[in-house]
């Protein structure tokens, strides 16, 4: 009877893993499919070249993403851009997996853990964002995985689960710093409250688990200081140092590494972005965010959300409250930051989502209805095919007919546009690859190119990436000491700006005052020459 037993656990055993690996392998396979093969615009193009180089990142720094893409850059395969693409497809599926395991850690049946998964899986905007370098899905990655050991330790209390929660969020700290802020109070209370319940503190342990989030701080901050004393193509640093009066960087002492380190991980470039909106805007990005759940998950999920929250308060009402508090904690600083752009900053709002989405299709499913049909062959395929497609396909036919026309208030400024790649598009585009490489034909040798942030990167990536054009030199068009390097430059070198009407407005007038601008024909690109 035993080795009955124990050969049903094996199987069961080996269901499950089969199931795991379908789950991460089937949005994988499509991720790959979709993702984008080169070098990308922006963020995404400075991603892809840190990976490869190192160097200090824009605000808040991602030094486990740069270390994670470095990983990645050993692949093997195409390019490196390419590999490092790899990784946002590779975690993406990861995180689907992750919720997945968690749905039926906590009692959620496999039809309703499939659908829940797989509607995340593809919506839009966590799609647009597994396709291209970005830290967005590693972001959920750690998110689901913090919240998958904390639901185990609800139940076991093991002190490694304990210490992995600690590493995870150290780590998730290194990677995207606004999450973890206005989560780790609410998971640290949750703790908490979970040991003092069940008379099962142990400060030792705590502290512990204190010194390994600690330990991932000092770490990541090592990194930093170890890109920025290296001369490594790409310094954040150096980059702001060139702009002190846009920064207002005169009140800070930027000769000590430390008010540097603390300047970036705060993100004290959009500081002034925070908490800095009038009620009016508030209550129209609630309403765009509140919107947002309907444009990505439809009505069929957002009445199986609301479903869910229902049941999750009345099933798991510990688990409700970080979930939660987590949210709303999440929701009331996003809507109230000047640089609100749904589809990316939401991301964990909608991974939280997505256990309510869980949760509410498993109360639908358990319905009399259902459990009257559910012995009839293929009905319950029928059933979870139907489910996921009134989820997944009614977003890409709203979200492209909000790219078309998208909605505006009465002076004609629009209201909400969507800011990233679309995933049904974005197969084979070589856009900035080529936008980079007509850029580089048509400059002379040993140029100065001044470029705007997409241009910038796509041109560096060539430089110290691609080792193409290595002989000019690349600066950022909102310098300050604009003048100055053309000055010092004209009578030796070719200078060219890809935008120059993107200049730093307080130079704009002297430029266009000084110097003569020559348009290049079919490029947007301007050289500049002596009167």
């Amino acid at each position: 009877m035993s080795d009955y037993l124990e050969e049903q656990e094996i199987k069961s055993l080996k269901k499950k893993i089969l199931y795991s690996f379908l789950i991460f392998l089937i949005p994988f396979i499509i991720y790959l499919y979709s993702l984008l093969p080169c070098v990308g615009y922006g963020d995404s193009a400075e991603f892809q070249i840190l990976s490869h180089t190192f160097g200090v990142a824009h605000c808040t720094g991602y030094p486990i993403y740069i270390l994670l893409g470095k990983i990645f850059t050993f692949i093997p395969i195409y390019n490196i851009a390419y590999r490092v693409n790899l990784m946002s497809a590779f975690f993406a599926a990861m995180t689907i997996m992750i919720l997945y395991n968690t749905f039926l850690y906590l009692k959620i049946s496999f039809l309703s853990s499939v659908i829940a998964s797989l509607s995340f899986a593809f919506c839009y905007a966590f799609w647009a964002e597994a396709i291209w370098a970005e830290v967005y899905t590693l972001n959920a990655f750690f998110l689901s995985l913090i919240i998958f050991i904390l639901c185990k330790y609800n139940k076991d209390q093991k002190p490694v689960l304990l210490y992995l929660i600690s590493l995870c969020c150290g780590l998730s700290f290194g990677n995207h710093v606004g999450t973890m802020v206005f989560i780790i109070p609410f998971i640290c209370s949750y703790i908490l409250y979970l040991n003092i319940s069940k008379k099962s503190w142990n400060l030792k342990v705590f502290l512990k688990a204190f010194v390994i989030f600690l330990s991932c701080i000092a770490l990541e901050a090592l990194c930093i200081y170890w890109w920025h004393k290296g001369n490594y193509p790409i310094d954040y640093f150096a980059y702001i140092e060139s702009m002190p009066i846009r920064y207002q960087l005169q009140d800070i002492n930027f000769s000590s590494f430390y008010q540097k380190y603390l300047w970036l991980i705060m993100g004290k470039e959009g500081g002034t972005k925070m908490f800095s909106l009038p009620l009016v805007q508030i209550f129209k990005n609630l309403i765009l965010f509140l919107f947002s759940f309907i444009k990505y998950f439809s009505i069929v999920g957002v009445f199986l959300g609301i479903l869910g929250v229902l049941t999750n308060m009345k099933r798991m009402p510990k688990l409700f409250f970080l979930l939660c508090s987590m949210f709303l904690s999440l929701t009331g600083f996003y809507i109230n930051y000047s640089e609100f752009r749904i589809q990316v900053f939401f991301i964990p709002m909608y991974v939280i989502f997505s256990f309510w989405l869980a949760w509410g299709t498993d109360k639908l499913l358990e319905y009399k209805w259902f459990n009257k049909y559910k012995e009839k062959k293929y009905f319950t395929l029928i059933i979870a095919i139907s489910i996921l497609f009134f989820i997944i396909f009614p977003q890409y036919i709203l979200t492209g007919y909000l790219e078309k026309y998208p909605p505006v208030d009465n002076k004609g400024k629009i209201l909400h546009l969507t800011t990233s790649p679309n995933p049904l598009k974005f197969r084979n585009n070589q856009e900035a690859y080529n936008y980079g490489k007509k850029i580089l034909k048509r400059v002379e040798k040993d140029s100065i190119v001044f470029a705007s942030w997409s241009a910038l990167n796509i041109l560096k990536y060539f430089k110290y990436v691609e080792k193409i054009r290595e002989d000019i030199v690349i600066y950022h068009d909102w310098r300050e000491d604009i003048l100055d390097i053309i000055k010092n430059n004209i009578n030796q070198r070719n200078i060219y700006f890809t935008e120059y009407i993107k200049a730093v407005p307080t130079t704009r007038s002297k430029l266009l005052n000084n110097y003569r601008l020559i348009k290049i024909k079919n490029l947007n690109l301007v050289k500049i020459q002596l009167f």
